[in-house]
């Protein structure tokens, strides 16, 4: 009863406004009261109608076309839908594209170059296939059009030149499966969690490792997070409570790696000291541990671990610290063994692996900055190219089309088509 319109009410109709409130104090429905004789609901109804109607604009149905459309230019203004982006506004889905076949992305077609002073040490594509960001050696997150090879100015901030940004060495970033949240690590074991269309950080973990981080990943629904560092550990961290939530410990060196399994159940990791280990994410007990021996015939370091997309449930690619990836199931057992038998570089040890989309093919990069692709069904070594000048620190896959992205020492992000 305190509210402006009745207390106006009291002011110009205090009969009117008594009698309401006294009406407001029953505890029962009084129909003769509410329905005096010779009326009834529905002629109540229309005799509020007609009370209300000249105060009610009535607007032609193409009005709402208007609005959706109105609406659909302010998404592309704060870059929530890119420009000539295609949407489907009774599905709310964005279009996406994808090649039809696989073919092995060879052929150089942007450079992404940085300062004298920086370069990219991480790099992501976003699941829905409409961004690649990169983590910095100054610190900086940035997100970039990888078909024009600049930094995305549809987004407010970076158009404003206030960019995403950590006090230390980006060293590990990643998307959550909806796009819209990124994950950054870095060389002093911080964590942050941005917004990727404000550009805002949501949460920020500034212990969650003693040392830097080596990689950092997002569960299935973006409520945690999975990342693995120098400090031996594996840890999981809540978003909501922005605390840890588990820890597995075992391995007895760095670990360079750790990917959750495709349900999230399980989590695998892999270490300088030569192991993979398979945890169980519940109890954080560790369920596998093998190492590789029988390939190199000695305990080696395990550089990198992918699912394989083909049959990401229990099969992984583990790079060694040699001229050998394997193909191995999550016990240990040996799949398929992927050897550079080239007579120029066959000494030549592998760093980063990324398989394809659909998983016909399995990128290598090495130490001599070159790249390696195999046909992943029979093993064979297809392609053979150097693509950089300076050590090369990683490479990843677009989700949906033939493009890979390589980033190195040599202060450039490469991105390569078929």
């Amino acid at each position: 009863m305190n509210t402006e319109p009745l207390q106006k009410m009291k002011q110009k109709n205090i009969n009117r406004f008594m009698r309401l409130k006294k009406l407001t104090k029953k505890n029962y429905f009084d129909v003769q009261e509410a329905y005096p004789v010779g009326t009834n609901k529905e002629k109540r109804r229309n005799d509020l109608v007609e009370l209300i109607r000249h105060e009610v604009q009535s607007v032609s149905p193409s009005r709402l076309l208007s609005l959706l459309s109105q609406s659909i230019k302010w998404q592309q203004l704060i870059g929530q839908l890119p420009k000539g982006e295609k949407l489907d506004l009774f599905k709310g889905d964005k279009h996406i594209k994808r090649d039809r076949m696989e073919k092995i992305a060879e052929r150089n077609s942007k450079i992404i170059k940085f300062g004298t002073m920086s370069c990219a040490n991480s790099a992501a594509f976003s699941p829905d296939g409409q961004f690649l960001i990169t983590g910095s050696s100054d610190g900086f997150v940035e997100v970039w059009d990888f078909d024009t090879g600049k930094l995305r100015r549809d987004l407010k901030y970076q158009a404003d030149d206030e960019l995403m940004i950590h006090d230390n060495i980006i060293t590990s970033i990643n998307f959550s499966n909806d796009s819209e949240l990124i994950a950054s690590g870095d060389k002093n074991g911080k964590i942050k969690i941005w917004k990727l269309f404000t550009g805002i950080c949501l949460v920020c973990f500034d212990n969650a490792h003693h040392q830097q981080i080596t990689s950092i990943e997002f569960n299935l629904d973006g409520t945690q997070i999975l990342s693995s560092s120098h400090d031996r550990s594996v840890r999981i961290h809540g978003l909501r409570s922005q605390r840890q939530l588990k820890q597995f410990v075992g391995h007895e060196s760095f670990i360079n790696k750790a990917i959750y399994s495709i349900d999230c159940l399980n989590v695998i990791s892999c270490s300088h000291d030569g192991t993979i280990k398979v945890w169980v994410v519940k109890s954080t007990d560790c369920a596998f541990s093998f190492n590789l021996k029988q390939i190199s015939g000695k305990q080696t370091i395990i550089q990198d671990i992918h699912l394989n997309p083909i049959a990401r449930h229990d099969q992984i690619f583990c790079c060694l610290d040699s001229n050998t990836v394997v193909l191995c199931h999550l016990d240990g057992k040996l799949i398929q063994a992927y050897k550079n038998k080239s007579k120029k570089s066959v000494q030549d040890h592998f760093t980063h692996i990324c398989p394809s989309t659909r998983g016909q093919f399995l990128y290598c990069t090495s130490e001599t900055s070159l790249m390696y692709v195999f046909n992943v069904e029979t093993a064979e070594l297809v392609f053979i190219q150097r693509i950089h000048s300076g050590e090369i620190l990683g490479c990843i896959h677009h989700p949906h089309r033939n493009i890979l992205t390589t980033f190195a020492s040599d202060r450039t992000v490469k991105i390569w088509r078929m």
